[in-house]
């Protein structure tokens, strides 16, 4: 492989690593307005327009987690996130695994039972010599899967 190739995709790999593979989506929360400084409430700000904040409360909501070693971590950043917003985790992420394993686990795991899922990885497409539009397009079907 020619070194112009390989940065152009190591560089395509690495935008995508750091702009996302983080993909909240949300599905069936309802949004409520609430003051968000208020004593011992947890949740999501989302910004919906510059004069108004809709807050989504996501205690005890359930999160499913879906990835690979970044989300592995027995108390990495998944673990700290539901520690703090008071978010139900169930995490099926396994270090080493790539995004068609990902969207696998997606298809036997996604499901009503669950308000959010957090989608991280994709490195080991990356070390294993993917085709990075393989890995992008199977993110977009665990999306696809989690809107649906």
């Amino acid at each position: 492989m020619n070194i112009k190739k390989t940065t152009q995709i190591a560089l395509l790999l690495t935008i995508l690593l750091v702009s996302g593979f983080i993909i909240t989506v949300m599905a069936w929360s309802n949004p409520v307005i609430k003051d968000p400084m208020a004593v011992g409430e947890i949740a999501v700000l989302q910004q919906d327009t510059p004069q108004v904040e809709i807050v989504h409360s996501v205690r005890g909501k359930k999160a499913l987690f879906i990835g690979d070693s970044h989300t592995a971590a027995d108390y990495g950043w998944q673990y700290q996130v539901c520690k703090k917003t008071g978010m139900i985790m169930q995490n099926t992420a396994v270090g080493g695994k790539q995004t068609a394993w990902m969207l696998e686990v997606a298809k036997l795991n996604l499901s009503s039972n669950y308000d959010y899922c957090f989608i991280y990885g994709g490195a080991n497409d990356m070390a294993g010599n993917r085709e990075p539009m393989k890995s992008v397009r199977n993110i977009q079907r665990i999306v696809k899967l989690c809107k649906t």
